[in-house]
């Protein structure tokens, strides 16, 4: 069973099916003082889906993304409201939760086709949530690496360094979103972005807007740069002991099979 009623400037429209077949329809004058809106209700076909229950954590996770795509759009699913004011800047708000407090004040970038949100917590782990025309892309794809290349090249350019993109990125959490005519994805799930030909626009247009900011910000760009150099650091001393581990291993096989000491 299916039912979609659509209300705009005083007008209603309702279609309903059923198992296929539609099974009833109106149009006419809405009730005086009713918003603008859509109404979808639906039960799946147990002779198709048999024994079926919904994944609302999926769900709820998706209506989410949706309220954060299009602020000031309001959801109401199962009688709970979906509804964000910030767009993506709520969603890191959400991630990011009471305890962790992020080193700068978020930097909101709006374009024509990108959009993103960024700032960066004490955390060395990178977190970035990406969207292509409504859809969530978690596997990332060319419009994310696009982006990590631009931050890089406008933190490099501004501080006439050349940091490694490992040591920019640590800590980054940011949320991304771009608008294209013709996507193309990798897999049936939509979840990478393969468009070769969004690199280069991309790149440059965020590296022109980190170095922008970062030239209006000079707060920032101290915290930044600090925290730059502190990835730098606890990188190489990860390395460091993992090179030892490494060579202790093979100190180790060397002995246990005398065959392959010249190896």
């Amino acid at each position: 069973y299916f039912r979609a009623a659509s209300i705009r400037e005083g007008k209603m429209a309702v279609v309903e099916y059923k198992q296929g077949n539609k099974t009833g329809g109106k149009t006419g004058k809405a009730k005086e003082g009713t918003q603008n809106g859509t109404y979808l209700e639906f039960e799946p076909d147990v002779s198709i889906f048999g024994k079926y229950e919904f994944n609302m954590e999926y769900v709820e996770k998706r209506l989410w993304n949706y309220a954060y795509l299009n602020p000031g759009l309001l959801l109401k699913c199962n009688g709970k409201d979906y509804f964000s004011k910030n767009g993506i800047e709520d969603l890191l708000l959400n991630e990011m939760g009471k305890s962790t407090k992020p080193l700068y004040n978020m930097f909101n970038y709006k374009g024509e086709n990108l959009e993103f949100v960024l700032t960066h917590t004490p955390s060395l782990d990178k977190y970035v949530y990406s969207f292509v025309n409504g859809q969530s892309t978690e596997d990332g794809g060319t419009h994310v690496t696009s982006f990590l290349d631009g931050l890089t090249k406008g933190v490099n350019s501004f501080y006439k360094k050349e940091y490694d993109e490992k040591d920019v990125c640590g800590g980054l959490l940011c949320a991304l979103k771009i608008g294209l005519d013709n996507p193309m994805f990798t897999s049936q799930t939509k979840n990478k972005l393969g468009n070769v030909e969004i690199r280069a626009p991309i790149i440059k247009e965020v590296q022109l807007a980190i170095d922008d900011w970062l030239r209006h910000n000079p707060d920032v760009a101290g915290s930044l740069e600090d925290k730059i150099i502190k990835n730098q650091k606890a990188r190489n001393e990860i390395n460091s002991v993992t090179e030892k581990q490494i060579r202790e291993a093979e100190k180790s096989v060397m002995l246990k099979i005398q065959k392959l000491k010249d190896c």
